[in-house]
């Protein structure tokens, strides 16, 4: 049980995903714990470093743990973590194209973009995987810095991956969002799965 705030701030120290945990330990492998902090100084975090890093197992597991102590369950980290109560989590992960609907992968990647902005406020806890992609490097990268801006305007919390250059070098740039990498042994090729905060990484 962690501490509970009516304010936006997550904390986690040592969490991990409950469900990775149980598959790890089956196979008699180690689960790397996640730290981070998002507060009103730090709101928004930019994940980057390799493929099959551990980036998007990283949002799942904030996004789980959060849904989790807000439905009333424990959760797997340890007790001197802080969790905030949010009144809304929006979520952007996956191809959501729809032949039905006559939607491309980055068509409706931008209809969710649009309701986010639309929508989003200081008590929303966002998370987008590969924020911007699907489209011309350029041109997505550059809605993406249009998008991350204003969820940042808007001062909602919230946790974003991407290869893209241009996020990484306006993480370091725009108060509020911060870079976070997932560590990689460059000797031997193999990620870490160790999330460092406060540099970008290198997607090799």
């Amino acid at each position: 049980l962690p501490a509970l705030h009516d304010r936006a701030v997550v904390k986690l120290i040592n969490a991990i995903h409950p469900l990775l945990f149980i598959y790890n330990e089956k196979l008699k492998k180690a689960t790397v714990p996640v730290n981070l902090s998002l507060d009103d100084k730090n709101r928004i975090l930019v994940i980057s470093g390799p493929n099959a890093g551990g980036k998007t197992v990283t949002l799942k597991t904030v996004g789980l743990l959060q849904m989790m102590i807000q439905s009333g369950l424990l959760v797997s980290c340890s007790p001197d973590s802080e969790f905030g109560i949010f009144r809304q989590l929006m979520i952007h992960m996956g191809d959501t194209q729809n032949l039905e609907f006559e939607l491309s992968t980055y068509s409706s990647h931008l209809i969710h973009m649009k309701y986010f902005m639309e929508n989003a406020n200081g008590k929303t806890l966002f998370f987008i995987d590969e924020l911007g992609s699907g489209s011309d490097p350029n041109l997505g990268g550059a809605f993406a810095e249009v998008i991350m801006e204003e969820l940042a305007k808007r001062h909602s919390l919230g946790l974003v991956t991407t290869h893209y250059l241009n996020l990484k070098v306006m993480a370091n740039k725009v108060a509020g969002i911060i870079n976070g990498a997932m560590a990689f042994d460059e000797k031997n090729l193999k990620p870490l799965y160790r999330l460092i905060i406060g540099k970008p990484g290198s997607s090799y």
